[in-house]
């Protein structure tokens, strides 16, 4: 008996024969208990299952952050309302879609927020801003709606079915199609469809592997037995891993279903076990009594090594930290420790009760002698065997190199799940994937609301454009996804041109008026060198005396004007006169004072030549003409004649004409206030230049400044005009993205026009920015992972030397979201194959007590594992055109190396107890005859179950059974077969070190 032998299990084994039918109904009685005492596995991984993203991720982080810097709880976990209708949004569309908005807002318990844009006049206003959620056509448009939980959690799987049902009710019977997608809703589904999809592979597997056991045993009864095994052995598992997924055990949405599959396949795997020996020792001529103890003696160990070699390796997934990974593994493990329970227990005792009715018992072995012959030739050709299978396996291999790794959830799922035909809707409208943008978010403690902040952050925004992939960056600086116009440098010196060109349309009034100061120059020169240094001032002063004086003549003549006219009327007034010669003879002097001082300076070239002082000329021109004439002087000597006798008598003959000469005094008198305001002018006039600094007692020079003024003036208007012209040409030619910089005011975002831009793009606190990244790119492929990393260097590099200097920046989104995946995946897939070897080493070892086996049938089934995975790469990739799914290869890994290496435990540990003290290659032709039907039914058997997987919806379960199952057949048929044996032949006796056999 071989050193695989445990005494301890063949006394186990006697104790089940004895007690049969207690261990049945003990078995019936726990299943019955734990699927009764607790929820149903779906149940339970519809509340419980673990997020299928990296919540650890620095992408979910950059999200968190932003939901929370914008006051936007349940931005990251949102799903998308796209609605449809042929001829737009009708009145009854409108009105359902106000409806759906006013619903899901009392939802508070499942729903956040509601972005109604639509709905928003400011906003809708916007064709930008409408532009994010009406269509083009008209014909389609989308409601965002935040939900209640954590991205993937059970939380927000209900959340999603509060929002579908109130949309279904809204919708329903209406002409306009509505559907609930986006991201979140691709991941509910997933979840549904999974769980769904558990009876389905439950009973495609279950037929598959009854087939094949009734070929096998060629027996219903022993055909059935294990699928009774395998059923007491799903109903008990699946009862404990839902109920210590209650009380905190990792579940994932396709843990249920793995779990089924591999129970399945292991189960089976393990009643093969022991059915084969306890036929073999039947044939040998032992009672079924006896037959069974011994059988257990002789395969329990074996069986518990596979069983742990199959449990801790997926134990081992708990290092990973993506939960999707981590919280597959315990599910299965525990159901696999349940199923190897039953095979030991349950199976001896169900095997024990049909004995003594004559069932279950051995037939003929038919296949022994092409086993046997297969062996043999083997063991004579052990290296061109070697060669042929290793080549084989290594061409397989080799296609695993071409593996392409897929991310994106809406591939995997069925297309008629109410997300992938959302998604379809929308893409039948809207730019493709226009709804899953990226975010590229800034923080700073400093605030980045300032001109200088948000000039830099322009320049991040426009590197960040010219990326190969991206569409367009729109944020705060780029509102349609270009450079504000109206914030560009060479807008507003283009605008400055104009307006300077404006302003020189006005260029001839101002010219004349520069004309005039030059004439005004002119007379200051010329009075000046008329009047050998006239002093302005004096003159000013001067003539507001004169102007007084005669202001206070006039009022004294008005007094005797009654007088005055009646002596012009009679001669015999004269005596009368002679009263009011005093008064003539002080108006005559006070007019002629006057007209002395100014009859030469308004006689002069110079007044002449200026036409306020020709005005001044022509008022006073009355006066001027009397002094000329001399009246102003006989009016003087009719005045002092009066005062004599004789005078009086020379008067009376010139009577005549007094009458005619005092009108013309009065009326030249009557112009004295209007020669004050034009006095007052002037003098306003002076004061202005004093406050300029104009020294009015030197006309000389204040006539040159003037001359200097006017000609400066002439030379700034013409280098406006220049300027204006520079300015345009500028603002044209340096309009370009590159060369068109940027600033954008403070007071511009609380302007009621940018205000709604504003919130969007800066945090209320001002110290968080985002951009919104639109690419063209497939945002689950590795294309826009690469964008993504891509993004975060630039925006990281453009911040040095700048006002951005100390601010931090991140990359939020799906695509950063599965970049992160795509990095946490290959260092748990790193982890997970490390731990699993390791266990399988350690565990190989125990049970064959030697190192040099261990290690070569270890290598044996990694080589399995790469030619199971180029297989599914020529399969998927290169015929049906998909790509791997993320998850598979960590997933077969778990499996093909656990299920390969037991395998090859089981058939080294048979040859090592048929060699003996001999070589292992004499042992190799019974060793394969004894194992090959065996382990031939059991690999049949577990690829069954994983083939089984194939029927399910999710592409990622297809796929995973497929290269499982492949996996497992390549390790029966040529692994176990043929390469094994053929190394042990060649390595011969060293198999075993360091034990001495």
């Amino acid at each position: 008996m071989g050193h695989q032998y445990s005494k301890g299990f063949e006394r186990v084994g006697r104790f089940i024969t004895r007690h049969a039918v207690a261990v049945l109904f003990t078995w019936i009685a726990v299943a019955v208990v734990v699927s009764t005492a607790w929820p149903t596995l779906e149940d339970v991984a519809s509340r419980k299952a673990s997020s299928p993203l990296p919540k650890e991720s620095s992408s979910i982080s950059a999200m968190t952050a932003m939901a929370e810097k914008f006051d936007e709880d349940g931005n990251l976990n949102s799903a998308i309302i796209v609605m449809s209708n042929p001829d737009g949004m009708t009145a009854d569309a409108r009105s359902r879609y106000n409806a759906t908005v006013e619903r899901l807002r009392e939802r508070r318990d499942a729903v956040t927020f509601v972005s109604d844009v639509l709905g928003d006049p400011v906003a809708s206003s916007n064709p930008m801003v409408r532009g994010q959620v009406m269509s083009e056509d008209g014909k389609a448009w989308i409601l965002l709606v935040g939900l209640v939980g954590e991205l993937g959690s059970p939380d927000t799987l209900g959340s999603l079915t509060v929002v579908r049902d109130v949309v279904e009710q809204t919708y329903a019977g209406a002409d306009t199609l509505a559907k609930v997608t986006g991201p979140t809703a691709t991941l509910g589904d997933l979840a549904v469809t999974s769980v769904a999809d558990i009876r389905l592979v439950g009973t495609i597997t279950m037929g598959l592997i009854a087939l094949i056991l009734l070929a096998v045993y060629r027996s219903v009864f022993t055909a059935v037995l294990p699928l009774v095994v395998l059923g007491v052995s799903i109903a008990v598992a699946r009862g404990v891993v839902a109920g210590l997924s209650e009380i905190g055990l990792p579940i994932s949405t396709m843990s249920s279903t793995l779990m089924v599959a591999i129970l399945a396949g292991a189960s089976v795997n393990y009643t093969v076990f022991m059915i084969s020996r306890y036929h073999e020792n039947l044939r040998s001529g032992l009672e079924p009594q006896e037959a069974l103890p011994r059988a257990s003696g002789s395969m329990s160990r074996v069986i518990v090594a596979t069983a742990a070699t199959i449990a801790v390796a997926n134990l081992a997934q708990l290092t990973a930290k993506l939960e999707f990974l981590s919280a597959a593994g315990p599910a299965v493990a525990v159901a696999i420790t349940i199923g190897f329970l039953a095979s030991v227990t349950l199976l001896p005792a169900v095997l024990s009760l049909a004995a003594r009715v004559g069932l279950g018992l051995a037939r003929k072995d038919r296949t022994g002698e092409y086993w046997r012959r297969t062996g043999r030739q083997v063991a004579a050709r052990p290296t061109i065997a070697l060669a042929a299978s290793v080549a084989v396996l290594s061409l397989l291999a080799g296609a695993a190199l071409f593996l392409q790794v897929g991310y994106d959830d809406r591939e995997v799922q069925p297309q008629d799940t109410e997300s992938a035909e959302g998604y379809a809707l929308m893409n039948a409208h809207f730019p493709r994937d226009a709804m899953i943008p990226q975010y590229v978010l800034v923080e700073s403690e400093e605030g980045l609301r300032h001109p200088q902040a948000l000039a830099d952050l322009e320049q991040m925004a426009q590197r960040i454009s010219q990326l190969p992939g991206v569409d367009r960056v729109v944020g705060i600086t780029r509102p349609d996804g270009k450079k504000l116009t109206q914030a560009t440098l060479s807008w507003q010196i283009a605008m400055m041109g104009k307006q300077l060109a404006k302003a020189d349309e006005k260029s001839p009034q101002v010219r004349e008026r520069l004309d005039q100061i030059q004439a005004l120059a002119d007379t200051l020169r010329d009075l000046t060198s008329d009047g050998g240094g006239l002093d302005l001032a004096t003159i000013g002063n001067d003539a507001a005396e004169m102007l007084q004086m005669a202001k206070g003549a006039a009022a004294q003549m008005e007094q005797y004007a009654g007088l005055i006219t009646e002596i012009s009327k009679s001669t015999g007034v004269i005596d009368e006169l002679a009263a009011v010669s005093p008064v003539l003879v002080a108006a005559s002097d006070a007019l002629g004072g006057a007209s002395s001082t100014l009859v030469p300076a308004l006689d002069s070239p110079a007044c002449k030549g200026n036409r306020e002082c020709r005005r001044v000329r022509t008022e006073l021109a009355p006066v001027l003409n009397l002094a000329r004439g001399g009246q102003l002087d006989q009016l003087a000597d009719l005045a002092r004649s009066l005062s004599t006798a004789q005078g009086r008598s020379a008067t009376k003959e010139s009577i005549g004409s007094i009458g005619e000469q005092y009108e013309q005094i009065r009326g030249a008198l009557a112009q004295v206030p209007e020669w004050e305001a034009r006095l007052g002018q002037l003098q306003n006039a002076m004061d202005q230049m004093r406050a300029a600094g104009i020294d009015l007692s030197d006309p000389k020079t204040m006539a040159g400044r003037a001359r200097t003024m006017a000609d400066q003036a002439r030379e700034a208007m013409s280098a406006m005009t220049a300027l204006a012209a520079y300015l345009q040409t500028v603002g044209t030619e340096s309009s370009s993205e590159s060369a068109s910089g940027f600033y954008l005011p403070t007071a511009l975002l609380d302007s009621s026009d940018f205000g709604r831009l504003t919130s969007a793009f800066i945090s209320p606190d001002g110290k968080a920015v985002r951009f919104l990244v639109q690419s063209s790119v497939n945002p689950y492929s590795s294309e826009a992972m690469a964008l993504s990393s891509s993004i975060g260097e630039v925006g990281r590099d453009a911040l040095p030397n700048t006002s951005l200097a100390a601010s931090t920046v991140s990359v939020g989104g799906f695509p950063s979201v599965n970049s992160d995946l795509q990095e946490m995946f290959l260092r748990d897939f790193a982890e997970i194959v490390i731990v699993t070897l390791l266990v399988i080493l350690v565990v190989m070892c125990l049970l064959l007590r030697a190192v040099v086996a261990s290690i070569y049938l270890l290598g044996t089934v990694i080589l399995t594992y790469g030619s199971a995975i180029g297989l599914g790469v020529l399969v998927f990739q290169g015929i049906f055109g998909q790509e791997i799914y993320w998850a598979v290869p960590a997933m077969a890994f778990t499996m093909v190396i656990a299920v390969g290496a037991d395998y090859n435990m089981f058939f080294v540990s048979r040859l090592r107890e048929e060699s003996g003290t001999g070589s292992p290659r004499d042992a190799i032709e019974p060793t394969v005859a004894a194992t090959g039907s065996v382990i031939t039914s059991a690999g049949l058997i577990f690829s069954a179950a994983m083939f089984g997987m194939m029927g399910a919806s999710i592409a990622t379960v297809v796929q995973m059974g497929f290269i499982i199952g492949a996996g497992i057949l390549i390790d029966t048929f040529i692994v176990r077969t043929i390469t094994v044996p053929a190394i042990a032949a060649l390595v011969g006796r060293r198999s075993w070190w360091p034990s001495a056999s």
